[in-house]
């Protein structure tokens, strides 16, 4: 699987680890530019995101970051594929090992 990184921006990424909310840009668009998006990035994305967070964080932070992600993961995923369906299973899939 090839991946394209979307090069987040420094506010982008305090706005979801701080909760700085410096972010004013159109996370949604920007994704929605990238073509040949599956199920199967989302779930890598999730996955290493998980893993990061555990070896960088303790317990409590790191859930907290990880529901983060997985809400924005599910917006995502509606607007690539139309519904939710099955994104469940990804998020804990990837989680949780």
């Amino acid at each position: 699987m090839k991946t394209q990184n979307l090069n987040p921006s420094p506010a982008a990424v305090d706005s979801v680890v701080l909760g700085s909310r410096s972010f004013n840009g159109n996370v949604f668009a920007s994704h929605m530019a990238v073509s040949g998006v599956t199920p199967k990035h989302f779930h890598r994305w999730l996955r290493l995101w998980a893993l990061h967070t555990q070896a960088l964080f303790d317990r409590a932070t790191a859930r907290r970051l990880q529901a983060v992600a997985s809400g924005i993961a599910r917006q995502l995923c509606r607007g690539y594929f139309g519904n939710t369906a099955g994104f469940e299973g990804i998020e804990s899939e990837a989680c949780h090992g």
